[in-house]
């Protein structure tokens, strides 16, 4: 995802060991994973990813610690090509680790 952002909008966000997007300390967006795995066999992987795109205003309790694109670069983000190159790109990746 943060490739692609930067390909498409030139902007550099920072991935923030083990799951968080940021940009200048502030969180935009993380990745979540739950797995199910039997006799050593991964048998599930669910991927869960979210990103603020256009939100301006954050509660009291988060607005220190996040933010969104528009709000940190003033522009709007095409959701559905941003979210179509990643499955695109997603897909590919796996593809290649299970046919190795």
């Amino acid at each position: 995802m943060v490739e692609i952002l930067w390909e498409k909008y030139q902007i550099k966000l920072a991935i923030k060991p083990p799951n968080d997007i940021v940009y200048n300390g502030k969180k935009i967006g993380g990745i979540l994973t739950e797995s199910k795995v039997q006799a050593e066999m991964v048998k599930c992987l669910v991927i869960g990813i979210g990103m603020n795109t256009k939100k301006m205003h954050f509660n009291s309790k988060i607005q220190e610690i996040a933010t969104s694109i528009q709000k940190e670069f003033g522009i709007t983000v095409d959701n559905d090509a941003i979210l179509t190159e990643f499955y695109r790109q997603f897909e590919t990746k796996i593809e290649r680790r299970i046919h190795r």
